[in-house]
């Protein structure tokens, strides 16, 4: 299944596409609006460039024109289509209600399950594939990560912990009937979903990233065990303590990626080409998981909204103010990478702490169900 992340289209339907629709309630014609609209578009194109010739190359490429027809459209002889307007917003990921619209204080997001409706854990794993490939394949980038709780991709490098993650997922922000009379096991990640999950944990590893992690970095998932437990919801309730297990392992990982200021996956060793991994603990900053990925021509923001789905914009105005939100927590903000290693171990030490805290508590809860 191939994913494309197209913005929201709205104005762009209106004023390209219908234009008697613009006409009829007196907003403005592709007339006026749509030689705007291309300068615009080819702007934001150019500026992602560091030569004009190597955008017409490009251009020429996507759009499937000679040199000529690209150049006519730079120089505004040929106007754009409706088509390539299209072609061009999606292959470069740009916005055209960023556009079109009248700024004041509006942000267009796109929602991912509005661009695609997720029935399947296959859905979920592909589109997250997708979009992590697209983040990683810009060059230079670099992701600045705020967590409140586990990045998904680090439970795709645990298998036991991603088919948990996918089922509660399942139950409750996808709604899947499959799974409503369904109780937990391993296997009910296939093989290929798994795959999938392993693919993306090492091209999350691939990615430099300054992160900034909580205290409260577990609590969801451990609290979702025990609630699983007592709602009967663990085929076998020894499982419980299995995934209690595999989260010990997790903050094992995270601390020796710490240490080594390197992503990489569990079992393996740090490599030059692995992603580097900058970590900071904060506790004073208020925050959903978010990730500002900057280039040196654009940025792109996405945000959780509802557990595992997520919004985002490449608004740049957004995403220049996130990128100052980012650089400003540093103030508050506690070094547990590379050197920091008294900060480092108090802070996974009481991680693992907790995990073992309810480790203890299931094991006086399972003989009384």
């Amino acid at each position: 299944m191939a994913y494309r992340n197209i913005k929201n289209l709205n104005l762009f339907h209106l004023f390209v596409l219908r234009p008697e629709l613009a006409h009829a309630n007196k907003i403005a014609s592709t007339e006026y609006m749509q030689p705007n609209l291309q300068d615009d578009l080819i702007d934001k194109i150019l500026n992602r460039f560091p030569k004009k010739s190597q955008a017409a190359e490009k251009l020429m490429e996507v759009l499937s024109l000679n040199r000529d027809g690209v150049y006519r459209r730079l120089r505004g002889d040929t106007m754009l289509n409706a088509v390539e307007i299209q072609t061009l917003a999606t292959h470069f990921d740009i916005s055209l209600d960023s556009i079109l619209s009248d700024k004041q204080g509006k942000v267009s997001f796109s929602y991912n399950r509005s661009e695609q409706p997720i029935s399947s854990f296959l859905d979920y794993l592909q589109l997250i594939n997708y979009q992590i490939s697209l983040f990683v394949r810009q060059p230079n980038i670099h992701a600045h990560y705020t967590a409140r709780e586990v990045p998904i991709f680090i439970y795709m490098m645990f298998p036991r912990l991603m088919a948990l993650k996918l089922y509660i997922y399942g139950l409750t922000n996808w709604n899947l009937d499959y799974l409503q009379h369904r109780k937990f096991r391993f296997d009910l990640i296939t093989a290929k979903e798994l795959e999938i999950a392993y693919a993306t944990g090492k091209l999350y590893c691939a990615l430099d990233s300054t992160d900034y992690w909580t205290l409260s970095f577990l609590d969801q998932s451990l609290n979702q065990i025990e609630y699983m437990l007592l709602d009967g919801r663990f085929e076998r309730a020894e499982d419980a303590f299995e995934i209690c297990s595999d989260l010990v392992e997790l903050v094992r990982h995270c601390r020796h990626m710490a240490e080594e200021g390197k992503k990489f996956m569990p079992g393996q060793k740090p490599l030059e080409q692995n992603g580097q991994f900058e970590l900071f603990h904060n506790e004073l900053t208020g925050t959903y998981n978010t990730i500002l990925g900057v280039t040196e021509t654009h940025s792109i923001l996405y945000h959780t909204l509802d557990g595992p789905n997520f919004i985002f914009t490449t608004d740049q105005e957004m995403c220049s103010y996130m990128e100052r939100w980012f650089q400003s927590m540093i103030s508050t903000s506690t070094a547990i990478s590379i050197h920091s290693s008294k900060n480092r171990n108090y802070y996974f030490n009481r991680l693992e702490e907790k995990v073992n805290q309810m480790a203890r508590r299931l094991e006086l809860l399972i003989p009384q169900l």
